[in-house]
């Protein structure tokens, strides 16, 4: 079912006030802050690329306290102008290679934000949340929303971890987690088909490469262990902490994918016919993607129900519209996407420091 709700941002007086441009909020105290031009000022990129740097450190302290910034109105035209705002941004250090969403290159460092089909949601998540290494911050770009649906979901990742139900919040801690994820063996005829889920992908897609050393050579540099599999798939496994202290505030957050159905679940708004090849892909695997406690125990079923109740409580959403763009503290706001409607939909994703 789409999500329709359009949720109305108000004025807010800010602390900080920023100089040419009108500050909204949704009115509640979390994310995110909407900023809109208040003149023609900065109605040409080199302008605001120049009131970026002028009041990055401005910018820097309202993305903590708010968690993500919505810039609304601003000459931003192309992925290739994004780009530039990126580089400005502070790109990410690291690289996507062994990621899980279904995404190619633009330009630049600025990706798809994924090709998983229209009547999926994606549910929300912190940008790489099942790996060790992150980015810190991720932007969005809306160069066209969908006809209906395609929101850009989020949540205030600090009032999730405050209302944890403690049971769950002590197993966290002390037994962190475990990530199972599988890629499947290159297709003979070269051609990938993928939209259904991400274990679809082959490894090569997946790694951007064409070679085992250069697939396992990435895995040991980022705490993954690499299983071949007889039929040439991959199976790649890590352990980690289950919540991550955020390096500027100091508060200690939820980061991982414990509330996340990777199964069939997953895919449950498709034809039948697609959804029944997921679940005999799930099937065939000799690990079958997943995510545990640290210790190997399954996530039970009252377990990631009560996870993701909490997030359908606190979960946010409104209508991009062409231009928007979107920073989020990875930390502190995860984000995910609703189905949609329509031929097409182009959102666009940049990895920070």
């Amino acid at each position: 079912m789409l999500s329709s709700a359009v949720v109305n941002v108000t004025p807010v007086t800010l602390g900080a006030p920023l100089p040419g441009v009108i500050s909204r909020t949704l009115g509640y105290g979390g994310p995110p802050l909407f900023i809109e031009p208040a003149g023609s000022e900065l109605n040409d990129l080199p302008g605001f690329l120049h009131w970026i740097t002028d009041h990055r450190k401005t910018l820097d302290a309202l993305l903590l306290d708010y968690g993500g910034i919505v810039f609304r109105g601003f000459p931003v035209a192309s992925s290739t102008q994004f780009s530039e705002l990126a580089q400005l941004l502070g790109p990410y250090s690291g690289d996507y290679s062994g990621g899980a969403s279904a995404r190619t290159k633009i330009t630049g460092n600025v990706m798809e934000a994924t090709r998983l089909a229209k009547q999926i949601k994606i549910p929300l998540h912190q940008e790489m949340s099942y790996l060790r290494d992150y980015p810190g911050r991720i932007a969005f770009y809306c160069v066209t929303p969908a006809d209906r649906g395609g929101e850009t979901i989020i949540a205030d990742m600090r009032r999730f971890t405050r209302e944890l139900p403690d049971d769950i919040r002590r197993k966290l801690e002390q037994l962190g987690i475990l990530v199972v994820r599988n890629f499947a063996a290159p297709a003979d005829d070269g051609v990938e088909y993928f939209e259904d889920h991400p274990d679809q992908r082959s490894w090569q897609f997946g790694f951007y490469t064409d070679t085992r050393e250069a697939v396992e050579t990435t895995c040991a540099s980022k705490g993954m262990e690499a299983i071949w599999n007889e039929d040439g798939s991959l199976t790649v496994r890590n352990t980690f902490a289950a919540f991550t202290r955020h390096p500027a505030t100091g508060e200690t957050l939820y980061r991982n994918v414990a509330h996340v159905d990777p199964g069939a679940g997953f895919s449950a708004t498709l034809p039948e016919e697609r959804r029944r090849r997921v679940e005999a892909m799930l099937e065939r695997q000799t690990l079958r993607t997943g995510y545990y406690f640290g210790d190997g125990s399954p996530i039970t079923p009252a377990e990631s129900a009560q996870l993701r109740a909490l997030f359908d409580k606190i979960e946010l959403s409104w209508q991009w519209q062409g231009g928007d763009i979107m920073l989020l503290d990875n930390l502190l706001t995860a984000h995910g996407r609703n189905a949609f409607e329509g031929d097409f939909r182009d959102v666009q994703v940049a990895l920070l420091a």
